[in-house]
């Protein structure tokens, strides 16, 4: 069975936005307005909300252990203090 596919200009666009999306690119959205295009818009944004709220997470954790390694310099500064 050989089929010859033939791609539009919509399928290209949808590979390209699927493409990028894969890449890190989350920027790009589908130029279509038909349901395919749409649900493709719909996952890319739900991929880059999924990747900010990961983001956000990672700073979250990042500013704590600061704190943390910031306080752990300030008892060992007051522990030296207190040992003169």
């Amino acid at each position: 069975m050989n089929e010859v596919v033939r791609m539009t200009d919509r399928d290209r666009d949808l590979i390209r936005c699927l493409e990028l999306a894969s890449n890190g690119d989350l920027n790009a959205r589908p130029s279509g307005s038909d349901l395919l295009s749409r649900a493709v818009e719909m996952l890319v944004e739900a991929y880059a909300r999924s990747v900010a709220v990961s983001l956000d997470n990672v700073v979250a954790q990042t500013v704590g252990a600061n704190e943390t390694a910031v306080s752990s310099g300030q008892m060992l500064k007051v522990a030296r203090d207190v040992d003169v």
